[in-house]
């Protein structure tokens, strides 16, 4: 069955292969590129991240929703007790 695990009398020649891929300029190639791709995805998310910004601030919310929570209090004062 070709899904079984190598037997041990194979090891060795997967650890040849595996070192000699190590070792080839294919996988140095590939390598280089994969580190070009991935350091450039990391930057992209760094400055995705210093982008975000808000139709309105922090405060102007906050005043907003301190607004809101207050007339839900006073409208239906058990309801926040209950909780």
């Amino acid at each position: 069955n070709e899904t079984e695990e190598p037997s041990k009398k194979d090891t060795p020649l997967i650890e040849k292969l595996a070192e000699f891929y190590v070792n080839s300029s294919f996988f140095k190639e590939t390598k280089v590129e994969l580190d070009k791709f991935s350091g450039d995805q990391r930057r992209n998310k760094l400055s995705s991240y210093k982008e975000v910004t808000y139709a309105t601030s922090f405060c102007h919310q906050l005043k907003w929703i301190s607004r809101r929570s207050f007339k839900n209090l006073l409208g239906n004062p058990q309801a926040s007790i209950a909780q």
